[in-house]
C-alpha cells in the first residue's frame, strides 16, 4: 500500500510541479534567480513561489531515491 500510495504521490507532485513550471517559469528549470527566494523574482517577492519549487524539486528527488529509481 505504501508504494502505491508513494507512487501516486509522486505523479501528482509530478504533474503540478510540470504544470508550474509551465505557468510561472515559461517550462524553465526556475526563474533566472537561481533559487534564492527574494532574489529579484516578482512570484518569490511576493508569494516565496520559487522557494516552494525549489522545495518540490527536493521531495521528488526524494521520491525517485525512495523507489529506487
Amino acid at each position: 500500500m505504501e508504494n502505491t500510495y508513494r507512487k501516486q504521490l509522486f505523479i501528482t507532485l509530478n504533474l503540478l510541479h510540470q504544470e508550474a513550471r509551465y505557468a510561472y517559469w515559461k517550462n524553465g528549470t526556475h526563474c533566472g534567480s537561481d533559487f534564492k527566494p527574494n532574489a529579484y523574482c516578482h512570484d518569490c517577492q511576493h508569494f516565496l513561489f520559487c522557494q516552494t519549487m525549489q522545495d518540490t524539486d527536493i521531495a521528488l528527488a526524494t521520491l525517485r531515491q525512495m523507489d529506487g529509481d
